[in-house]
């Protein structure tokens, strides 16, 4: 019969305790993050070690690290953390998920202009759910979702991960915005193969719409380019008559702000558009009600 060691002396929470100095690779700020006093975190730090039997930390005063022993320790107590999170999750909503937290990630290229459009029919859907909003870049959204940080990501690309499985909701054309210098009449429509794509002003390398907008031109690098760190921004360098943009359909819905300094143009002779997915990890034991969330996101009609 296998004699298992008693687990007395072991807590979740000392583990959080230990993952927390180990990421600010400081007791002090752990302490902050963690909500209790740096003596306290401290004192609880040793008396694990004391438990153990080896030191995670090497204090030594002109220097900190985690010792060899501290690392295999902190690989371990990461897969414990993940499963025991894992496991609130699972038991938070065992009747009905949508009658919990949602976290939904989204991308700053499509979140603003996309949820005024969704919001009141989710929350008339769902009136019982609690509907989480995170804004990120996509990297750091699929970190996220890995890190079970969220429930589910909204993005313009496919993730590469195994873990995520994702399905389609809809296709966002691209507009052309133009600054008023070019003398082109509002909302006529524009060929793509007469365009001078030497004008194009892109988003700043952190938002995969760069590399979609990249990939429809016959540019080269476009590292010397002037480059907007935000859709707002690249709004605003237009209107200045910095160049044009390509901007996604819905963020080009309404007053823009600018008095007539910019006009906006669909584009002909070539399929220009980004598909949005949405993504869940696959070892989510709410799959089929995401299923379902999405099929419900795919009736709202959007105003494309």
């Amino acid at each position: 019969m296998v004699v298992h060691q008693s687990l007395s002396g072991l807590s979740l929470r000392d583990f959080e305790y230990i993952q927390a100095v180990a990421r600010n690779k400081s007791f002090g700020q752990a302490a902050i993050d963690c909500g209790i006093s740096q003596p306290a975190i401290s004192q609880q730090i040793r008396k694990l070690e004391a438990r153990l039997g080896f030191p995670i930390f090497d204090r030594s005063a002109h220097s900190f690290y985690v010792t060899p022993a501290g690392e295999m320790f902190l690989k371990k107590i990461d897969v414990i953390l993940t499963e025991a999170r894992a496991l609130l999750d699972a038991t938070a909503s065992l009747n009905d998920p949508m009658e919990s937290e949602l976290r939904l990630g989204i991308i700053p290229t499509l979140g603003p202009y996309l949820m005024p459009h969704i919001l009141r029919a989710i929350r008339d859907q769902y009136p019982n759910l609690k509907l989480n909003l995170v804004e990120a870049t996509t990297n750091d959204l699929k970190e996220m979702m890995l890190a079970r940080q969220l429930d589910l990501i909204c993005l313009a690309t496919m993730p590469e991960f195994e873990e995520l499985e994702s399905q389609h909701w809809f296709d966002e054309p691209y507009i052309l915005a133009c600054p008023v210098e070019y003398a082109l009449k509002d909302n006529t429509v524009m060929q793509w193969s007469q365009f001078d794509q030497e004008q194009l002003l892109f988003p700043s390398t952190e938002h995969c719409m760069r590399d979609q907008t990249m990939g429809f031109c016959n540019l080269a690098a476009a590292s010397d380019r002037r480059v907007g760190s935000s859709l707002e921004m690249l709004r605003q360098m237009v209107a200045a008559g910095e160049g044009a943009a390509l901007l996604p359909a819905l963020s080009v819905l309404g007053s823009d702000g600018m008095n007539g300094l910019i006009t906006y143009h669909p584009i002909a002779g070539r399929t220009l558009e980004r598909a949005i997915q949405v993504s869940w990890r696959k070892n989510d034991y709410r799959i089929d009600t995401f299923a379902g969330f999405l099929s419900f996101l795919r009736t709202v009609v959007l105003p494309l």
